[in-house]
């Protein structure tokens, strides 16, 4: 099958977005310079994990500076910046495809998040959570005392919603 041949009785295909998880779009890629275990640790931006040896300039690029005007946020690439910065042995063979951008390669949130950095987080959310609800029960300022808090909290809210 050959990019824009008539497929299934005339139809066409096209290529909506390419998702995939950090290891993935390294690998799928080739953002050889640019990925989870490099300095320079994002593929879309030049936001940086800061090694021993990371050159000063780059540090104000930090990627866990959070705040709204954060250098690395003015810093987003388009798909000709990648173009021009990635040697051409490096580009991503997907470019090849008809419609295919870099601002095309998506995350997948079920792996990222799911299996990245939401496992890590699960816990101490639910216990902040927990820990902040206003709930109308007494329970001891303990960890099961606030699980039983955000147990009785789902099972309220879920059966408001079976009701109306």
């Amino acid at each position: 099958m050959k990019a824009g041949k008539l497929i299934a009785q005339g139809w066409r295909g096209a290529i909506e977005s390419w998702c995939g998880d950090w290891k993935e779009r390294s690998l799928s890629h080739q953002f050889l310079q640019r990925n989870y275990q490099s300095t320079r640790v994002c593929d879309q931006c030049s936001a940086i994990k800061p090694f021993a040896a990371t050159p000063p300039e780059l540090l104000p690029f930090i990627y866990t500076d959070f705040r709204l005007d954060a250098p690395w946020t003015t810093t987003i690439r388009t798909h000709d910046d990648y173009l021009r910065e990635t040697p051409a042995m490096n580009i991503s063979p997907w470019v090849d495809v008809p419609g295919f951008t870099i601002t095309r390669v998506k995350w997948d949130s079920a792996h990222t998040i799911l299996l990245g950095t939401g496992k890590d987080l699960a816990a101490s959310f639910l216990y902040d959570m927990a820990f902040c609800l206003d709930l109308v029960i007494f329970c001891h300022d303990t960890w099961f005392g606030h699980v039983t808090k955000v147990k009785l909290w789902v099972s309220q809210l879920t059966h408001t919603y079976q009701t109306m």
